[in-house]
């Protein structure tokens, strides 16, 4: 209820709010450390360009969009705007383009081909010398719209993650119920040691955001 409020409050989305979380708990882990950037931290954000009654078609269905946390933003509730207008923008630009056109050409290439080259921009170092264009990914898995059972027992939560990359050591998912909202993360020991820590911001930044 929470964060319906929210969104009714400030016309943005559940995903808006989980952004801006995000984005807080990235700030104040980052200054704990004394590592915040002066720019904004960016996100890579995909997006399901699924065309209702097209469940069916296999292939590649997901477009992708390179938002802006405005980590540099202290208040919640700037911060929060600013992100729900930046989205808007990114969604209303996907409507009107053709995001099929790439994701088509993509899945015409052999799965080797694509394979092959990822290892040898890994093998070579090649990877680590391109400039880093986001700093995490943060996707939003929708919840079911009906009670889901197996043998009998009702699903009542669930988490979702995403996969690491070179270069990318921190994967978000935003998953949801029909009461309440996840925000899990996937990283490493090397990156965020145990995690306790950025777990820690990310439970103050919702704090924050939920007082709005």
């Amino acid at each position: 209820k929470k964060l319906q409020r929210l969104e009714k409050k400030y016309q943005c989305t559940i995903n808006d709010i989980a952004l801006c979380v995000i984005a807080g708990a990235l700030r104040k882990y980052l200054l704990a450390l004394d590592e915040l950037p002066e720019e904004n931290l960016q996100t890579l954000m995909p997006i399901d360009i699924r065309r209702e009654g097209e469940d069916g078609h296999m292939g590649n269905q997901v477009s992708v969009a390179r938002i802006s946390l405005h980590t540099t933003i202290d208040d919640p509730k700037a911060r929060l705007q600013a992100i729900s207008k930046l989205s808007s923008h990114h969604k209303s630009r996907t409507r009107q383009g053709d995001p099929h056109a790439l994701l088509k050409l993509v899945d015409d290439i052999h799965p080797a081909i694509v394979l092959w080259l990822g290892q040898l921009l890994v093998s070579s170092g090649l990877i680590d010398k391109l400039p880093q264009m986001v700093n995490t990914v943060v996707t939003n898995v929708p919840g079911m719209r009906h009670d889901a059972y197996l043998a009998g027992a009702k699903l009542v939560d669930y988490l979702g993650f995403g996969p690491l990359a070179p270069n990318m050591g921190l994967f978000h998912t935003v998953s949801s119920t029909a009461d309440h909202v996840n925000i899990s993360f996937l990283t490493t020991g090397e990156f965020m040691g145990d995690g306790s820590a950025y777990r820690a911001a990310l439970m103050e930044s919702y704090a924050e955001v939920s007082l709005l």
